[in-house]
């Protein structure tokens, strides 16, 4: 039995072939500890405790992206005949394309058939903070159930660019699937965006030209809230909530996968902006409640072409609210404000 085994550096390599991103080999026999180092060792040995000063672990997905968690303080310690409990401080982590986090503290375990994690928190380079817990299996699969909390993450790094979505963000999210096929796997729970700084002339060019006739020349929602689901690259989104001060709310259930998109919606505008178009209130938003006027929108098409069915309900009550008010060569004026909708 040995008590205590100190070392100033380790470099390991987990999965199935050395990752890209390991270190050169160095000049020392012993520079790689690989996890089938028990095999070279008596079966009655055992070791109390292991601590790292340096500790670089590098890995490869089954797909090709290479991970690593560098420069923490690891900590080991027997707690069973399969089970270690492990403590480490600081390093850094880079995972593929997604941003580098700088690890805080990480308490858990490793097991002959799992690893579970107690706590671990990281930072990422804008300030944003995560704390992770759960269990990950460790036998053919990484079948996994992992707890995500985090708040103050920079929009723009974690979702997809032509969403053009930013603002900070905060929730809570859990992961349950294999972590080698992540794609297949299930993350649900809620998210909240704050300063979202959303334009939503992307899914409503209607409601950018409805805006400017309320004297609002860059309307941009600025908080969403909503809860979600994601498997298989579709996106499923409910109990939605968003707004732009007291002018403009959203709310609704939709679905945005890579070659679809739908959704079913309540659209509320203000007096303020709804006072430039003849015959919406009257017509499309028939609803009053919380100080604005609501009506249902129909979203459809793809990410890249969205459709809504709300100008056409808008552009036909405009109509009939002008026919009946105006006639003659008045009604030249109308059509010029017709072909504003369609800018």
């Amino acid at each position: 039995m040995i008590d205590q085994i100190n070392a100033d550096k380790v470099e390991a390599v987990i999965g199935k072939g050395p990752a890209k991103t390991a270190s050169p080999v160095s000049d020392s026999p012993n520079q790689s500890f690989g996890l089938n180092f028990t095999k070279f060792l008596p079966t009655e040995l055992r070791v109390e405790h292991l601590y790292f000063a340096s500790t670089n672990l590098h890995w490869e997905t089954n797909h090709g992206d290479t991970g690593q968690f560098i420069g923490a303080k690891v900590s080991v310690t027997q707690s069973g005949p399969d089970r270690w409990d492990v403590d480490a401080i600081g390093g850094n982590v880079h995972q593929a394309a997604y941003p580098e986090l700088h690890v805080e503290q990480v308490h858990g375990s490793v097991g002959q058939d799992s690893i579970a994690i107690r706590e671990a928190k990281a930072q990422t380079a804008g300030g944003g903070e995560i704390q992770v817990s759960g269990k990950v299996a460790n036998r053919r699969e990484l079948n996994a159930q992992l707890t995500s909390d985090f708040s103050n993450l920079a929009a723009s790094e974690i979702m997809p660019a032509e969403w053009h979505v930013g603002g900070k963000v905060s929730g809570h999210l859990v992961y349950t699937g294999d972590l080698d096929r992540f794609e297949h796997g299930e993350v649900a729970g809620s998210i909240k965006i704050s300063g979202a700084a959303f334009d939503m002339a992307n899914f409503f060019v209607t409601l950018h030209q409805l805006a400017k006739f309320g004297g609002l020349n860059d309307v941009r929602i600025d908080s969403i809230e909503t809860h979600i689901r994601y498997q298989e690259h579709e996106l499923q989104l409910s109990d939605i909530r968003a707004g732009y001060e007291d002018q403009i709310r959203v709310e609704g259930t939709g679905t945005i996968a890579p070659d679809h998109l739908s959704g079913d919606l309540l659209l509320g505008l203000s007096p303020k902006i709804l006072g430039w178009i003849p015959g919406a209130e009257e017509k499309v938003f028939t609803e009053q409640r919380d100080g604005l006027h609501w009506t249902t929108v129909k979203i459809s098409g793809t990410p890249n072409q969205p459709k809504e069915d709300l100008t056409k309900r808008l552009i036909s009550a405009f109509r009939d609210r002008m026919n009946k008010e105006f006639k003659g060569e008045k009604k030249d004026a109308v059509k010029s404000l017709l072909d504003m909708f369609h800018q």
